[in-house]
């Protein structure tokens, strides 16, 4: 408090003393300025006064002097030239001739010599030229001129003298008045600042200052009535924070309880999509293809598929990626996984009847969920080294041999799984021939659309050269290739979606 106050005061001393320096300043080259151009009007008047004084001389000597010199009448300028510089206060009276040498004088020492240039500079000096050529000079007395301007002076002096000695405490009187009410009202704001709102302001003659201090007034009222009101609302809102805190818990403890179970559903629902992907015993059962597969969810269970199934000698491969992930997913993916083996065992052959069957199950039940699930799912059936594949999923990779790559597109070879209804019209088949050393790569798109801290993708250009780099490898090896690469290039940031790969490789 003593530190804000002592601002304010500092604050305020310096504005009065500002205010008081540029009155005083103001004033005081105002009254430089008047004193100065009064002495130089009175100053120039007396010496224009002088200036005409002269040229009425000087026009009274010349009709007199040009008659006198044509008469040759010298006497009679003699005696008139002592007339005039007795009554008309001149200090001397000359007339030159053509080579402004003096004729006659005031000054008999002058008579006869050169005039003297120098006269002409001298302030009282005034000449006239008459039409013979000869010259009338005069020089009047200007000492009453000088006389006056130093009394003027002198005056003016003493009077801006009187005039500072009182200006310092008329303009004190000035800013006291002018900085007392804002001092006040510093004051008062610093109280309020403090919480005290019980301020008495002295209104002010100033029409400004006085609607300051009206609205400071004003304030003070408004802010003590909204402090009160303000921790009357606090009592409240306090009881009510503590009621809801005290249901906050209780709603906490509950969803302890709830996440509990909710976690131990998740963990066996993990469990059991786990349990359901084939087995390394199972892999190695089938003789002609060398089979590794590889899957990461990106929370507790995830919505990405892959199976590989055997009956009655046939092989069916099948990859999938379910719209999002998380538990409705992972159930639809093991909806997926049970339909693809029951149709797999009740021996149905035709691709596009298996795929529509397939479809209209997912479909039912996707609607029955109330659900917008659904998914991209390839399968491929394998015999005696031949690959036929249906359905719509990601480009399927395969490396020759000679390490020649080729892709395999399957936008056409099917339509999204539970979408609509009917689909067998979209549903084609492609196959091909695998030779000793191929390698086939299925992948869903959390391989190729992870980000690395710099938010660019894996891509598929980077798992083909994975996939080439260590295609003479065996399935396991070209798999955990695969999979070091991607964590080498995605580091620390975070995963958003499964990583699904499933690696085939012709023995």
């Amino acid at each position: 408090m003593f530190s804000l106050n002592y601002m304010i005061n500092t604050k305020l001393s310096s504005l009065h003393q500002r205010i008081f320096w540029l009155v005083t300043g103001s004033v005081a080259v105002v009254a430089v300025l008047l004193s100065a151009f009064f002495f130089v009007t009175v100053y120039t008047a007396l010496h224009n006064h002088i200036s005409e004084n002269s040229h009425l001389i000087l026009s009274y000597l010349s009709n007199n002097v040009a008659l006198s010199l044509e008469q040759e009448n010298y006497s009679m300028i003699v005696n008139l030239f002592d007339g005039v510089s007795k009554t008309g206060d001149l200090v001397n009276v000359w007339l030159l001739d053509q080579s402004k040498y003096v004729l006659i004088s005031t000054d008999e020492t002058a008579t006869g010599l050169l005039f003297p240039l120098d006269i002409a500079k001298h302030a009282g000096f005034a000449s006239l030229t008459l039409e013979n050529q000869y010259t009338i000079a005069i020089l009047s007395n200007d000492a009453v001129v000088d006389q006056v301007s130093r009394l003027l002076l002198l005056g003016i002096v003493i009077a801006l003298a009187v005039l500072f000695t009182l200006l310092p405490y008329w303009i004190h009187r000035l800013t006291h008045s002018l900085t007392n009410p804002i001092h006040q009202a510093s004051r008062a704001a610093v109280q309020m600042a403090y919480g005290n709102f019980d301020i008495h302001l002295t209104s002010s003659q100033i029409r400004e200052i006085d609607t300051l201090v009206d609205s400071l007034a004003n304030m003070s009222a408004q802010l003590k009535d909204l402090t009160n009101h303000l921790e009357q609302k606090v009592d409240e809102r306090t009881i009510q924070l503590a009621q809801a805190n005290q249901e906050i818990s209780l709603l906490n403890s509950r969803l302890k309880t709830e996440n509990i179970r909710m976690s131990a559903e998740l963990d066996v629902t993990r469990r059991l999509q786990m349990m359901l992907l084939p087995s390394e015993d199972e892999l190695k059962r089938i003789s002609d293809l060398d089979i590794a597969g590889f899957m990461e969810p990106a929370s507790e269970v995830g919505g990405d598929y892959y199976d590989v199934l055997c009956h009655n000698g046939r092989i069916k491969i099948g990859i999938g990626d379910v719209t999002g992930h998380g538990l409705e997913s992972s159930v639809l993916m093991l909806m997926v996984q049970t339909a693809v083996y029951t149709l797999l065992t009740n021996e149905e052959r035709n691709p596009i009847r298996f795929l529509n069957a397939l479809n209209r199950t997912i479909y039912h039940n996707v609607q029955r969920m109330n659900s917008d699930k659904n998914l991209t799912l390839a399968l491929l059936d394998y015999e005696d080294g031949y690959l036929w594949l249906s359905g719509q999923h990601e480009e399927i990779l395969i490396v020759r041999e000679d390490g020649n790559i080729e892709l395999i597109d399957t936008m056409d070879l099917g339509f999204p799984i539970g979408l609509e209804q009917e689909i067998s019209h979209y549903i084609d088949q492609a196959h091909l021939k695998l030779e000793t050393g191929d390698v086939v790569v299925l992948y869903t798109d959390g391989i190729t659309e992870a980000e690395n801290t710099a938010h660019e993708h894996y891509g598929l250009n980077r798992l083909i050269n994975a996939v080439k780099r260590s295609h003479q490898l065996d399935a396991h090896a070209i798999r955990q290739a695969v999979i070091h690469d991607l964590h080498r290039y995605i580091g620390q940031q975070k995963v958003y979606d499964d990583i699904t790969l499933l690696v085939l490789k012709q023995r």
